[in-house]
């Protein structure tokens, strides 16, 4: 490459060979913050020193076209550099972040596209070289682009010389020399480009731009190696000091604020910034702290506490003073140190006095424990509540028990406090009442969710919290139940003495230790013999084991266990006890012990023993009538068959020989046959029913059908009575699966009585039919308007061999089975009957059969 070497190139290699050293030192320290940036602007000084020495050794207006745009890459560079390393030593690191990196780096990003582009026109609208005789010398027409380039670069580095000057104002000694050498380090390239531009030079067309830049290097590595410019510690330091939670603040001499935290800034007023306040007097500035500021007035060291006022009782702040002195000991101004000890002090005051309550709840629960009376305890409890000062504003409560009966509010303790005039005595809730004095807290006494009496105390208004005083009422309603509960043992004990039924406490090993005097009567042995011994001492020799087990099944599975035993005396007499065991629980619901009640059950059962006995043989004597009923029926229907069919033959005959005489006596003996008949027949029927062997004969039939025969049957039988007989049959009620005889039976046997009990009057058959719970029925109504039947007769119509009353059989006859006989052939059938009936007046009988006897559960027929 041929080189035209000049003075001016020799010149550009002085920053070159400055800022390398200064770049390899950044380079092993780039981790530090402020390294990063430093390094930056000296690889960018790097690289403009070495693009401007080739600018001026180039041998081709070409070469040095190129390189000149080759040096625009470092040039813009340099300035976003210099500012981004003044906000950092300045104390703003907390700005530069990745925005404002990009934001600031998007001038230089353009204006190297436009000088390396096609838009080149726009920094320099023409560029041409001239042969000096030894170098050429650029000479160039500047476009508007390059104003704007100017100006940004210009407003970084006025913008990070004004940020250094501000620090140099307020920060300490240290940061003055490392202020100084950025500050040259800036401004001599800038005067150097002010001169050169406003072409103020005697020689033209020369930049002694990259030439100042030497001077930065030097003052840049004076920074560096004289006032650790890119170490750590003092921006450490700096950070800790803004993140500090106690306050500092930095006076001069002239009590002007040097430099302040945010911690202080807001302790002192938290609507200024730092920037409003540096610079100023400090009690110009922080108004509200003018008292303790003039008590630090002229004095170099000192700690006291302050108290601001405000909400909650205001802030309190520990403050100390401390001389900040020069390197030769010279005062140069104060530290002013603040600390918020606010919830400390706060946490100090409810720690004492969680000590004083808590020393309070003791003094109760001991008292609580003392052997002394109820009232007693709620009167020395009470003096103890209002000697209180730290929790009385004065001595004055009272406390009320809600008891007796009836129960009404009962004064037990008062001290200072009258009567309350204001209480509901009926009421338990009238401790939410307006009270005669107003002043005093209202505290309930509470047992469980159940209110038991009201304390009322003379409270201080401020700093003593309600979970406290309900602590405390609490605390002396356990001491007043436990009080109460000792009261309930003592009846208790003479409750179990006195208990007519044996009880016994065991352990959970079965022996026991306790029993009332009721076990020793009734088991005969005495309490001091039973003590120690197992339950089963008095069961029966051989049940013993099987016992045990159940009794610790049924507590284990149901909670419980109840059943009788047989149990044997201390004298070796038996008897039967009806006993129940439960399980004694602790506060946890854990069984600590178990609890037996017997009760002697030897005399009912004996009587029960007598009434079983007397039981079977009425069973058993039911069980021969039914035989012999059975019998009996079965040894009468052949010779009644006989006499009803010679009867029958008499009087044919009679009829024939014109001998009316004996074919009325022949009439006569052949109705009262098939009367006798009729009954053995429905003997033999409820015999069959009781015996259980009655069956039902189920088939298909059609009810029209069935209604035709019944009224053919009993047609005569309404004649007789001269009673208008009637049929309604709704057309729904077609046809019934069931025991078709049976039904008939059942119907014939209504609807004779009806014709019998009525004289002269009306019957009416209805039948139709319904849906119940899903399943069709047929109702069969028998209505008359005869003799009717008194409540007290319906309860036993449906007895067997049971009529309404004697006077019934001996004028209309019958046997009484007829109703009985229905009502069983209705239930074997899965329906019922019923009857409705009002004396002369007349009687109702329905019959509910389903439709289909299969559709009815097998345990319903």
């Amino acid at each position: 490459m041929t080189m035209h070497w000049n003075v001016y190139a020799t010149l550009a290699v002085l920053p070159l060979l400055l800022a390398l050293p200064l770049a390899v030192y950044t380079w092993r320290r780039r981790k530090t913050p402020s390294a990063q940036p430093l390094l930056v602007f000296c690889i960018a000084v790097i690289w403009w020193s070495l693009g401007n020495m080739m600018e001026h050794a180039a041998a081709s207006p070409q070469a040095q076209f190129f390189w000149v745009r080759f040096e625009y890459i470092g040039i813009v560079l340099a300035a976003p550099a210099f500012f981004f390393l003044a906000l950092l030593r300045a104390g703003y690191g907390e700005r530069v972040t990745r925005r404002t990196i990009g934001l600031l780096f998007i001038e230089p990003v353009l204006t190297t596209l436009v000088i390396w582009g096609p838009f080149s026109h726009l920094f320099w609208r023409s560029f041409t070289s001239e042969w000096t005789g030894a170098y050429y010398q650029v000479v160039s027409t500047r476009g508007w682009w390059f104003g704007v380039h100017l100006a940004y670069d210009y407003l970084l580095l006025v913008g990070g010389s004004v940020v250094l000057l501000q620090a140099l104002w307020r920060r300490p000694e240290h940061f003055r020399g490392q202020a100084f050498s950025m500050l040259v380090a800036a401004l001599a390239p800038l005067l150097g480009n002010v001169l050169f531009i406003a072409g103020l030079l005697p020689v033209p067309h020369w930049d002694p731009t990259p030439l100042t830049l030497a001077f930065s290097s030097l003052s840049l590595a004076w920074g560096i190696f004289r006032h650790h410019l890119i170490d750590l510690t003092p921006i450490a330091a700096n950070l800790v000091l803004r993140q500090m939670a106690d306050g500092v603040m930095v006076l001069d001499s002239e009590n002007r604020i040097v430099d302040i935290n945010p911690a202080a800034l807001h302790m002192l007023d938290s609507t200024l910034k730092v920037a409003d306040v540096l610079g100023h007097n400090v009690r110009e500035v922080f108004a509200p702290w003018q008292a303790v500021l003039e008590r630090f007035h002229g004095v170099a060291s000192a700690q006291t506490e302050f108290v601001l006022p405000g909400e909650e009782g205001g802030r309190i702040f520990d403050i100390r003073v401390s001389p900040l002195l020069g390197r030769r000991g010279e005062p140069l101004g104060r530290v002013f140190l603040v600390r918020d000890v606010t919830e400390e002090r706060r946490l100090q005051a409810n720690l004492q006095r969680a000590n004083q309550a808590q020393q309070l709840l003791n003094v109760i629960l001991q008292l609580g424990q003392e052997d002394i009376g109820l009232q007693e305890l709620i009167e020395r409890c009470l003096g103890v509540m209002c000697r209180q000062a730290w929790l009385m504003d004065s001595p004055k409560g009272a406390v009320y028990l809600w008891e007796g009966q009836p129960p009404q509010w009962v004064l037990h303790a008062s001290l200072g406090v009258e009567t309350e005039p204001s209480l509901d005595s009926r009421n338990p809730d009238a401790f939410s009442a307006p009270l005669l004095y107003p002043g005093l807290k209202r505290l309930p006494l509470k047992s469980g969710e159940h209110h038991m009496g009201m304390l009322l105390l003379d409270v201080k208004s401020a700093g003593i919290e309600k979970a406290f005083l309900y602590a405390l009422a609490d605390t002396l309603s356990n001491a007043i139940a436990r009080k109460q509960s000792d009261e309930v043992l003592r009846r208790h004990a003479l409750t179990f003495a006195s208990l007519a039924e044996s009880v016994i406490i065991t352990d959970l090993e079965g022996r026991i230790v306790d029993a009332n005097p009721a076990t020793e009567r009734m088991f005969g042995y005495t309490r001091d013999e039973l003590l120690g011994q197992r339950a089963n001492l008095w069961h029966h020799p051989g049940e013993e084991d099987r016992l045990s087990r159940e009794i610790l099944a049924g507590l284990d599975r149901d909670g419980y266990w109840s059943g009788e035993i047989r149990f044997v005396r201390k004298d070796g007499g038996m008897g039967w006890a009806e006993i129940v065991v439960v399980p004694l629980l602790d506060s946890r619901g854990r069984r600590i012990a178990n609890i037996g009640v017997s009760r002697d059950i030897t005399d009912r059962k004996e009587t029960e023993r007598a009434l079983a006995a007397a039981r079977d043989a009425a069973e058993e004597a039911n069980r021969a009538k039914s035989a012999f009923l059975a019998n009996m029926s079965h040894e009468l229907r052949t010779p009644l068959n006989a006499i009803i069919g010679y009867s029958e033959l008499m009087e044919e005959e009679a009829e024939e020989s014109g001998l009316e005489d004996i074919a009325q006596d022949a009439r006569r003996v052949l109705q009262s046959g098939q009367q006798l008949l009729a009954l053995i027949n429905d003997v033999l029927d409820i015999s069959k029913i009781e015996a259980g062997k009655a069956e039902l004969l189920l088939e298909d039939f059609s009810v029209p059908m069935l209604i035709d025969q019944v009224r053919s049957t009993v047609h005569p039988l309404m004649e007789k009575n001269s009673n208008r007989f009637q049929i309604d049959l709704a057309p729904e009620a077609q046809s019934m699966y069931a025991d078709q005889g049976k039904v008939r039976q059942s119907l014939l046997n209504l609807l004779s009585n009806a014709a019998k009990f009525t004289q002269q009057g009306e019957v009416t058959l209805r039948v139709w039919q319904e849906t119940r719970k899903g399943r069709p029925w047929v109702i069969f109504q028998v209505w008359d308007t005869g003799i009717g039947i008194s409540s007290e007769q319906i309860e036993r119509l449906f007895e067997p061999f049971t009529q309404a009353d004697a006077s019934t059989t001996r004028r209309y006859g019958g046997t009484g089975l007829g109703l009985a006989l229905t009502r069983r052939f209705c239930e074997m059938m899965g329906g019922h009957v019923t009857v409705e009936s009002t004396p002369e007046q007349g009687s109702v009988f329905t019959i509910t059969l389903p439709r289909d006897v299969r559709d009815v559960p097998e345990g319903e027929h």
